[in-house]
């Protein structure tokens, strides 16, 4: 794999264990990258990158939030915990 490929891989990663360790609630990717990826440098964009990645393997699934529905908000599924605690780096 070449250098972006690491960094995508390991920016879902990161990604996942962030939504693994806060599974009780959804979190908006903005979210995600400013507070709980904060001391990594991750854009915006590689984060929303990872976690449409992430949802067509069913490892998370998107709502959207608010009266018009302008916010989208991401959890981790059953299969991501399921991924996660059967081995998936840390």
């Amino acid at each position: 794999m070449n250098e972006a490929q690491i960094r995508i891989d390991d920016c879902r990663l990161e990604v996942l264990n962030a939504l693994y360790h806060r599974r009780t609630g959804a979190h908006a990717a903005e979210t995600l990258r400013s507070v709980y990826l904060s001391n990594r440098d991750y854009s915006l964009e590689e984060v929303k990158t990872a976690l449409s990645d992430m949802e067509r393997l069913h490892l998370v699934e998107s709502a959207t939030v608010g009266m018009t529905g302008s916010e989208v908000v991401w959890q981790i599924t059953g299969a991501g915990i399921t991924h996660k605690e059967k081995g998936s780096r840390k």
